[in-house]
């Protein structure tokens, strides 16, 4: 990626709004992956939201990238200053792969020539390209949805996408190693949980890390491997850069984590994962458009809710909860590990 725009006249210049959750950036990619073909000759703009922006290096192409500030741009005035002071070139195509006014009024302001998003009601006037978000689908197939209205071009059957291959963040010398996202299955049981899950193993090595609250998370994580079986090897992977964090996932022997970023973003890159999912609905966001294979080991329970709910009775519910044997069995199997 590169931020200092030197294009081409004689090139189409495409500007593609990225989404802001981790999740739905990433299953965009595969979108991304269908304007390059379709347009394998044009230049390619992404107006990314600031946090984790490097995640873009992973693409295995090549383009430019602008910061979108989201604590900055507040209001309409504010897109406007954002283009005003962006170097951005003149825009052929707009994608907007968001929902609000904000990202929507972005193309007005770019002056593209076809604008493209999801936009009802009076949200129309600002695309010439206004589709209607599809309902129940996978997110991925959200975005098929704009690709396929403005380009007319159907999507392939079972498509799969696959990143950049990137350099390891570890000697490979050191070993293979299981990528495990650490998290609480129940709030102040974190020790207890990984300490069963570990102690099933014998001579391994590990690489834990977070992707959420990962500065609570390393402190979490120093007390937890102090009394962790001494059988196996634990390294505490503590860089918040989505770069390091992609070149360790992409060479780990498999990866273990709630459904979510993280999991998407390993199997973009071409690494088997094992996705735990307490809530949510793989149908909508599971890693399915990806390269690497993935299992699910599914915790949700329609007879269960959050520890919070209470039954008409008063009686609160337990929240759903793994078992560690089961865990071991399933990552056993799974990466022969």
């Amino acid at each position: 990626m590169d931020q200092t725009p030197n294009v081409s006249s004689d090139r189409i210049n495409i500007a593609i709004k990225m989404p802001a959750p981790l999740q739905e950036r990433i299953l965009a990619f595969p979108a991304v992956h269908l304007i390059r073909d379709a347009y394998p000759d044009a230049n390619l703009h992404f107006i990314c939201p600031e946090n984790k922006i490097e995640m873009l290096y992973s693409l295995p192409f090549e383009g430019f990238w602008y910061p979108w500030k989201e604590d900055e741009i507040q209001s309409i005035m504010d897109v406007h200053r954002f283009v005003a002071t962006g170097n951005i070139p003149p825009i052929d195509i707009y994608l907007n792969l968001g929902d609000s006014l904000r990202e929507l009024t972005l193309g007005t302001f770019l002056d593209a020539k076809k604008r493209v998003g999801f936009a009802e009601g009076w949200k129309r006037w600002f695309t010439t390209c206004p589709v209607k978000r599809p309902i129940g689908h996978h997110i991925s197939e959200d975005y098929y949805a704009l690709f396929k209205e403005f380009t007319n071009r159907r999507i392939p059957e079972k498509m799969q996408v696959k990143g950049k291959e990137l350099p390891p963040f570890y000697k490979e010398e050191e070993g293979p190693y299981l990528a495990v996202d650490l998290w609480p299955f129940s709030p102040g049981k974190l020790d207890e949980f990984w300490q069963s899950y570990f102690s099933l193993h014998e001579g391994k090595r590990f690489v834990l890390f977070f992707t959420e609250d990962e500065a609570k998370g390393a402190l979490l994580a120093e007390h937890l491997i102090q009394r962790l079986p001494s059988t196996n090897k634990y390294e505490l992977f503590l860089s918040s850069n989505w770069i390091d964090l992609g070149k360790m996932l992409a060479h780990a022997q498999g990866v273990v984590a709630r459904g979510g970023a993280s999991i998407s973003y390993a199997t973009y890159l071409g690494t088997d994962a094992l996705a735990i999912y307490e809530t949510g609905e793989p149908r909508k966001d599971a890693p399915i458009p990806f390269f690497a294979n993935w299992q699910l080991l599914d915790l949700r329970d329609p007879t269960l809710t959050s520890s919070t709910d209470k039954t008409v009775l008063g009686i609160v519910k337990p929240k759903p909860q793994v078992d560690p044997v089961l865990l071991f069995e399933k990552t056993s199997q799974m990466f022969f590990f």
